[in-house]
């Protein structure tokens, strides 16, 4: 009813007037907001739910999280560490890299995170390698564990290859043994770091098994590893080198060879027309060495001359622990091709005459044609084939007894097989290599058996007589330093032979004097250290016109004297008899020799007086007389032959003369003190010539 009595004018006052009642509070609140004062933002940087990266030894990554409201940066103080990003604003991701460790040491590094005022640092390790050794015993590797690390090794006497692989550096010791053998490969040196080679040869077993051991043990550390080597019990036993035996077309002779404790037989499978003479060679007897022996079984062989292989197969019977036992061979005798041929011999060398482990160290390139192979060499015959005509394996571990198979290269006519391991007696069948003009089996002796390859006592013992009576052609021969007990009278056959060398022989007794003298060709004549002989001069020089040089040294000549035959000699260039326990005065005929050059008659038992027209030999330049019991003066023929030097004389450049440790005496002409052969040299008399025996000496010199 109120409302219906208002007019327009009184609604629109009445309105007004409750807003201006309520203005004042809204107007209140809006000036209190603005005139608060406003504060600065908070920053914010952290890495979300971690504090360390922790990493194996293998790459990896890692992220990190950071929570932030302002720009940052980050780095890492490690080369094998990386981050994806380095600098950033706000919320983000940075991942972080590792490289693999290969090393065995731990790695540490870190991440250093700045954003604002904050910094954050986080450590960054990287796990090593664990240390880890692989051990191989002849390619076969040895387990590691608790129950492993263990190698058996076979009861005969034979050669093992130890190969380390490890990722530190390690000592390795081997425990003390009667039985066994080491000592750093002789390929040691192209190894990698951390690498081991070792080589190790075990001696015969003839009882119960035994066990010694090789430790690793790093170098900076603590790891260690032990491997047992055991070595297995005796039974007997027939070993065959193979069972498949291949013969070159142009063979002669094949051999089969065993290693053996029992006397063993074979049949013949079929009935080869081609093979005959059957033999055997070092088969154990009743009272045979228990670890046996490597017997052979020899047979001769005809040419195959067809362009087709045959064969033929052989049985091998034997009993051991009781039980009869038997092992197939099968004989192939291959195509008609003579270089094939000739190269399969080489091949029997390998397998017959190298050490079981370390081969034989002649640098034989296979896959490559066996014609330039280095130290063998190949001709054409005149009936067009090619064969083998020059070989040497010098110098190259062979050991054990020379295999026959040496025989089948017919053609050669160069043969080197020094400074080797080589034993026994030669093979006879040598006898077949009619062409050789040129035979070196010098320095195969070992005495010491801890040296040898094979743990053997070393050094060529027989050379069958009937090689000398049919390689006639020989011109060369060395056999020197090896354990001959003779040498065979046979040698007289050897009409051709121009140059023979022979010394050191510990066990020679016998010398075969009377064959030498028909050797009329010889030129060059070297003798020396034959130990267990004893005897008169040889004189059976002086039945050869065209020696040239002759050297003795170490021999027993027990006092005898030189026979005064020098006059026969006329080409005679370089004579030596030194430490040879030679007597008598000096041959008068020496100064006959006209072309004479060199004189060595130093440390023997030689009495009289200095030859006056020795230093007329116009090409003599050494003169050796020092350690005898010559007496006298010294001639003052001796000026001339130190002042005849350089320019046109034949005596060369300069000269040598020594008289000391004499019983010289009197004065020392001075043309001899001041001879040019002193300032050529710059040597002094006083050292050469002035020393004498006891009570002896010069009246000019001072000592």
């Amino acid at each position: 009813m109120i409302m219906k009595k208002m007019n327009f004018r009184q609604y629109y006052f009445l309105l007004g007037l409750i807003l201006v009642m309520f203005l004042p509070f809204a107007c209140s609140d809006d000036d209190n907001e603005k005139e608060e004062p406003v504060g600065p933002v908070t920053e914010m940087f952290e890495v979300k739910d971690i504090t360390e990266l922790l990493f194996t030894q293998e790459e990896g990554t890692q992220a990190l999280k950071l929570s932030s409201n302002v720009s940052w940066t980050a780095v890492t103080t490690t080369n094998w560490c990386t981050l994806s990003k380095i600098s950033g604003n706000g919320d983000d991701e940075i991942v972080v890299s590792v490289s693999a460790n290969t090393t065995v040491e731990e790695r540490r590094g870190q991440v250093i995170l700045k954003g604002g005022t904050h910094k954050v640092t986080l450590d960054v390790v990287q796990l090593g390698e664990s240390i880890q050794s692989v051990i191989y015993v002849n390619g076969v590797e040895i387990p590691d564990g608790e129950d492993a690390n263990r190698v058996v090794v076979d009861f005969e006497q034979k050669q093992y290859r130890i190969h380390i692989l490890s990722n530190v550096d390690n000592n390795v010791t081997f425990a003390s043994s009667k039985w066994l053998q080491y000592r750093e490969a002789s390929d040691y040196s192209s190894i990698e770091d951390y690498e081991k080679l070792y080589d190790f040869i075990v001696a015969d077993n003839e009882g119960d098994k035994r066990e010694t051991t090789f430790t690793l043990a790093q170098k900076m550390g603590d790891y260690t590893r032990t491997v047992t080597i055991e070595q297995s019990r005796f039974s007997d036993f027939v070993r065959l080198f193979s069972d498949t035996l291949y013969l070159g077309s142009h063979y002669n002779v094949m051999e089969i060879e065993a290693r053996t404790t029992v006397s063993w037989d074979y049949e013949v499978v079929g009935n080869p027309s081609w093979i005959s003479n059957w033999r055997t060679r070092n088969m154990p007897g009743s009272n045979a060495y228990a670890l046996g022996v490597r017997s052979r079984l020899l047979a001769d062989v005809e040419k195959n001359t067809a362009n087709t292989s045959r064969e033929f197969s052989l049985k091998v019977k034997y009993v051991s622990d009781g039980q009869a036992r038997e092992q197939l061979v099968k004989v192939i005798q291959l195509p008609n091709n003579s270089i094939a041929s000739d190269s399969l011999v080489l091949m029997d060398l390998v397998r017959y005459n190298s050490n079981e482990n370390i081969g034989l160290e002649v640098g034989w390139t296979m896959g490559e044609p066996v014609t330039g192979w280095d130290n063998i060499r190949f001709a054409t015959l005149p009936n067009g084939e090619q064969r083998m005509t020059g070989l040497t394996i010098a110098s190259a571990m062979m050991t054990h007894e020379l295999t026959a198979s040496i025989a089948n290269l017919t053609e050669l006519t160069e043969l080197n097989l020094s400074k080797n391991y080589l034993y026994g007696s030669l093979p006879e069948e040598m006898s077949r290599m009619v062409n050789l003009e040129k035979l070196n089996i010098s320095t195969n002796l070992e005495e010491e058996a801890e040296n040898s390859p094979s743990l053997t006592k070393t050094g060529i013992e027989e050379i069958p007589a009937v090689i000398f009576e049919k390689c006639i052609r020989l011109k060369e021969l060395d056999i020197s330093v090896n354990r001959l007990r003779s040498i065979p009278s046979t040698i007289e056959n050897l009409t051709l032979l121009e140059s023979f060398t022979c010394g050191i022989m510990p066990e020679m007794s016998d010398f075969p004097v009377e064959a030498f003298g028909k050797l009329k060709k010889l030129t060059q004549l070297e003798i020396s250290d034959i130990r267990q002989w004893k005897g008169k001069f040889f004189d059976f020089i002086f039945d050869m016109p065209y020696l040239e040089r002759v050297s003795f040294f170490r021999m027993n000549f027990d006092g005898n004297s030189i026979s005064d035959k020098f006059g026969q000699l006329t080409n005679l260039t370089s004579f030596t008899c030194q430490s040879s326990s030679v007597g008598g005065n000096l041959p008068a005929t020496l100064v006959n020799c006209s072309n004479l050059e060199v004189l060595v008659l130093s440390d023997n038992q030689l009495t009289g007086e200095l030859l006056e027209n020795l230093p007329n030999l116009k090409k003599l330049y050494t003169i050796d007389l020092s350690g005898n019991d010559l007496t006298g003066s010294i001639p003052a023929s001796y000026a001339a032959f130190g002042n005849e030097v350089g320019g046109s004389s034949l005596r060369g450049n300069y000269t040598d003369l020594f008289l000391m440790n004499n019983r010289l005496s009197g004065t020392i002409p001075e043309a001899v003190k001041s001879s040019l052969m002193w300032n050529a040299k710059r040597w002094d008399p006083v050292q050469f010539i002035c020393p004498q025996q006891e009570t002896f000496g010069f009246d000019n010199c001072s000592l």
